[in-house]
């Protein structure tokens, strides 16, 4: 597997070592899977960032999900 077994490994990582790189209200986006915008959002709002949502491409797909430090 590219990035663990469900796909969310380096996504988990660079959620956990953001704040160090954030100022505070910084913003993280981070595009995705097509089907892991709820398991990225989940994961943003367990870091403690706030204002957390997703994003749809042109194809209606959620494909970007974003929280403020």
């Amino acid at each position: 597997m590219a990035s663990g077994t469900d796909g969310l490994d380096d996504i988990r990582r660079i959620v956990a070592e953001a704040p160090q790189h954030l100022n505070a209200g910084g913003w993280l986006l981070l595009e995705h899977g097509y089907d892991q915008a709820v398991a990225v959002a989940d994961l943003l709002q367990s870091e403690g960032f706030e204002q957390v949502e997703s994003v749809a491409d042109l194809s209606r797909v959620l494909r970007v999900t974003m929280g403020k430090r």
